[in-house]
């Protein structure tokens, strides 16, 4: 279920979502994955990074209904670098400009708006995230940096 390739000499593996339930098929891949000198709480993050935006395109594309809708990830290593690559041909969504939630935090539990709690969380934990809308397809890029400690 998950490709693997090079992308300028570089380690890159691709997967795609058809539905929720292939994505539940995938998390389990991820750990095979990573080469060992990315940390294992950068792991873990990038778990949730892409969980959290798979969820959200199956559940605002309707994909589970419609076969002909469907997300392309790619994980690539650059350096100590992890980008993630999400196109999909959904509803065009500009994560860049999702309204922060950060306001509703001091509300009491029953008061906060249900939701964008996931892309608050994509945008807490990225280093950088760029979007764009091209040929109907929805491409975001995330980096998230390695964070390796210098040897002195």
């Amino acid at each position: 279920m998950i490709s693997a390739s090079e992308i300028k000499g570089q380690p890159a593996f691709t997967f795609r979502i058809n539905k929720l339930d292939d994505l539940e098929s995938v998390v389990p891949l991820l750990d095979g994955i990573f080469p060992m000198h990315i940390k294992k709480e950068i792991q873990f993050i990038i778990r949730v990074i892409i969980d959290e935006i798979c969820v959200n395109f199956c559940k605002h594309s309707n994909c589970n209904e419609d076969p002909n809708i469907f997300q392309v990830v790619m994980i690539m290593f650059s350096n100590n670098n992890v980008l993630l690559s999400f196109k999909d041909n959904g509803p065009k969504f500009d994560i860049t400009k999702a309204p922060s939630v950060e306001h509703t935090f001091d509300l009491p539990i029953t008061q906060r708006p249900i939701g964008k709690l996931g892309i608050h969380i994509v945008k807490h934990f990225a280093d950088n995230i760029t979007y764009e809308y091209k040929n109907h397809t929805n491409e975001i890029t995330i980096m998230k940096k390695n964070y390796q400690p210098k040897i002195t």
